[in-house]
């Protein structure tokens, strides 16, 4: 018989999350944003991210404002306009800083130019925990930017929907970021049958998981439609998880996913092979590497 052999690898456990956002608003020219996790953890020192939205809806032209804050968005007054200390922004060389408004970044946004976005990186002295706020507000041509300023400049005060979000920025220490840990139990799957796989789970904050599969060292890359292997079912109490609904080979990355809170989960999930499916080793793997 053979038999499709499945070995542990990396799984992306950053500490953040996936979205949550309800189904998004559109605004009058189709265009909808979405982000993909509401919170960006960076460790002192090591990477920086964008803080721009993950994908879109329709044809932008417009703008989208940033506003970058010490404090959360719900202050009209606008007191803590900037990046706290350690945290540092730099402005996408197609946006421009608002005039007289400190923490505020403009983004001109079209098809050409569909995701223009600040960057944040944190100094090796950025201290645990250092909390930087952020929103995102878009302004579609010939609307009052000044209105999107202040939309963006409170925009912790209402829900994303696709037009307006609020999102945070979180510095984390690589010995907090250790304190993430997981396991995977991946027993052999034969052809023709099924195999359950465990992965427990133990997150210092909401976090992400992802699965996808790829081919180690040695072993050959599967053609096209060759690795027929679905995901017949997936169960995390205290999770929402989800997956991909045709084999390993049409996902085209991840095949499994779940939102996971702090604390330890369990995640398993049950693989069915096609009788004639051929045989590899396969690599479980880090699809997306989030900081």
């Amino acid at each position: 018989m053979r038999r499709l052999f499945a070995i542990g690898g990396s799984v992306a456990l950053p500490a953040t999350t996936g979205i949550t956002m309800a189904a998004p608003a559109v605004a009058d020219d189709g265009y909808s944003f979405d982000f993909h996790r509401p919170r960006i953890v960076l460790q002192p020192g090591k990477g920086w991210a964008e803080l721009g939205p993950g994908s879109v809806t329709g044809s932008p032209d417009g703008t989208l404002v940033y506003a970058v804050s010490k404090k959360p968005l719900t202050d009209p007054a606008w007191a803590g306009g900037g990046a706290p200390a350690g945290l540092t922004v730099s402005v996408h060389a197609d946006c421009d800083k608002a005039p007289g408004v400190a923490g505020v970044h403009l983004c001109p946004t079209s098809d050409d130019s569909m995701f223009p976005t600040p960057t944040v990186e944190a100094s090796q002295s950025a201290a645990a925990d250092t909390t930087m706020h952020y929103g995102v507000v878009y302004a579609p041509r010939g609307s009052d930017v000044g209105e999107a300023i202040k939309a963006a400049q409170t925009a912790g005060s209402r829900p994303a929907d696709g037009t307006h979000a609020a999102r945070t920025v979180t510095v984390r220490t690589a010995g907090q970021v250790a304190q993430n840990t997981l396991k995977l139990t991946t027993p052999d799957l034969p052809a023709g049958g099924t195999a359950t796989h465990t992965v427990n789970v133990h997150a210092v904050d909401a976090a992400r998981l992802a699965l996808s599969v790829e081919s180690p060292e040695g072993q050959r890359q599967w053609d096209e439609d060759e690795l027929e292997v679905d995901v017949v079912s997936v169960n995390g109490p205290g999770a929402r998880c989800d997956h991909v609904t045709g084999t390993l080979s049409e996902s085209g990355g991840e095949y499994l996913w779940c939102e996971v809170a702090p604390g330890d989960t369990t995640v398993t999930y049950t693989l069915k092979a096609a009788a004639d499916v051929a045989a590899w080793r396969v690599r479980t793997a880090r699809p997306i590497s989030w900081p």
